[in-house]
């Protein structure tokens, strides 16, 4: 059992027990859902009988109160609360500011100008520049006609400098298949 429920009038008392951990969070799920919370009720929490509290439970148990707090019931510990919720929470909300800094960044971004497909487009960029400076290893099986590409420093930036020569000075098929 990992919660024990004391009901009053105007309060449900529950007082937290055993080991709250991954291993066991299907049955404190399915325990903390039984707990039926009438609105206008003041839930206080008991943390005291708690052996183990691992993330994964304080993750149940911070989705129990946002549950009971939803239904406008007002949620105390008796004592402090556990530090994982407070780890959780300060998680979040670390990251919240983070995606409100980005949605203010794109939102205040001129227009026209999306920062995120620009950041996505630089990679691209930058990735395909590292790709295109070896390309004899991925261009070379393509042909069997090609014996050497040779490829001055200047290609690096234009690849229509390059050469392609083949055994018997032949169109070489490869060059016409080229994604340029």
């Amino acid at each position: 059992m990992f919660v024990e429920v004391e009901r009053t009038a105007s309060q449900v008392g529950l007082q937290l027990t055993g080991e709250w951990r991954a291993l066991e969070i299907t049955d404190i799920e399915r325990t903390l859902a039984a707990i039926d919370l009438a609105p206008g009720t003041a839930v206080r929490i008991g943390t005291q009988g708690l052996t183990a509290l691992d993330l994964t439970g304080a993750w149940a148990l911070r989705e129990f109160l946002q549950r009971a707090r939803g239904r406008g019931i007002e949620v105390t510990f008796s004592g402090a609360p556990p530090d994982q919720l407070r780890l959780l929470d300060e998680t979040l909300a670390g990251a919240d500011a983070a995606v409100a800094a980005a949605a203010a960044a794109i939102l205040a971004a001129p227009p026209g100008r999306d920062p995120v497909l620009t950041a996505i487009g630089r990679y691209a960029v930058r990735a395909a520049g590292t790709r295109w400076r070896d390309w004899r290893s991925w261009a070379a099986p393509a042909s069997p006609c090609c014996v050497d590409l040779r490829i001055s420093g200047a290609c690096d930036r234009f690849p229509s400098r390059a050469t392609c020569t083949t055994p018997a000075s032949r169109p070489c098929p490869l060059w016409r298949s080229l994604p340029f």
